[in-house]
């Protein structure tokens, strides 16, 4: 702790530069009205963002996780809490969906618990399916725009409005990809345009980065889920790179500062890349 302490201070006081810290992020909303379902909401998101977040920037984590986890959570002393304070500049998030969450009476309130056990809740990406123990990502993309500037509202209002970078965002999980790839525009469009309506509420999101730039390894679903801009034949020994229709859209945006228009995509497309 100490080293990185030192680099931290090295890099602040003689480089000049910022050192932040990049989380996983999801947005968690009530499955129902219940008071039990809001509770369980806001455990998730103590136990998601708060776990990181709170020693970073208050010092310590957050007092559901100390109750509920009991001495399987490690204590801060006070002189290490005072230096992971405000340890970073920045935090850089990666987001992709967002979960509802419902309480959970049936886990034992004794006995052995895990972390998931610990929130007492359970979750599901679709309103109409059952919620289960484990936080599971969704089966396809959900464009739920709104969840983004929910969660940065959030950081916002509850870490004092902290410097923002939206790391990763995109489209890919369990799509099957095409060149005519309208699905991702929306996509990203509609999440661009939340980062933009938080800039507008005063929310300190200082870049935005559409994952990805080519068909790449997913961490998740290795090579069968494609989130590139760019298409990548990993048939081809040469892995041959073609740009899908969201490259273009997205050279165009930021280019021109306007998106193509939705009509008529297969059109431009191929007008698009015959002049490649």
């Amino acid at each position: 702790m100490i080293s990185k302490l030192l680099l931290f201070l090295c890099n602040q006081i003689i480089q000049k530069g910022q050192i932040g810290i990049n989380i996983y992020t999801m947005w968690f909303k009530p499955l129902t009205n219940s008071t039990e379902d809001a509770m369980a909401t806001k455990r998730a998101q103590d136990f998601i963002l708060g776990w990181i977040l709170n020693p970073i920037l208050f010092g310590d984590y957050p007092e559901i996780m100390k109750k509920n986890a009991g001495s399987r959570l490690p204590s801060f002393s006070y002189s290490e809490s005072q230096k992971v304070k405000g340890s970073c500049d920045f935090i850089g998030i990666n987001y992709y969906f967002a979960f509802y969450v419902a309480d959970d009476p049936s886990i034992p309130k004794t006995g052995l618990r895990d972390f998931t056990s610990d929130m007492f809740a359970k979750f599901t990406a679709f309103k109409d399916a059952p919620p289960v123990s484990r936080i599971i990502p969704p089966s396809r993309p959900i464009n739920d725009f709104e969840s983004l500037w929910k969660l940065l509202n959030y950081l916002k209002d509850t870490y004092k409005n902290p410097p923002i970078f939206v790391h990763e965002n995109g489209y890919g999980l369990g799509v099957v990809d095409t060149m005519n790839d309208v699905g991702r525009i929306a996509f990203l469009r509609g999440f661009i345009g939340s980062v933009l309506d938080s800039i507008r509420d005063g929310i300190d999101v200082r870049g935005y980065f559409i994952w990805t730039f080519v068909d790449g390894y997913e961490l998740i679903s290795g090579y069968s889920s494609r989130f590139g801009l760019y298409h990548v034949n990993f048939e081809d020994s040469e892995h041959e790179r073609t740009p899908k229709l969201s490259a273009h859209w997205y050279h165009n945006f930021l280019r021109k500062g306007t998106p193509i228009k939705m009509e008529n995509n297969g059109t431009y497309w191929a007008k698009a890349h015959r002049s490649e």
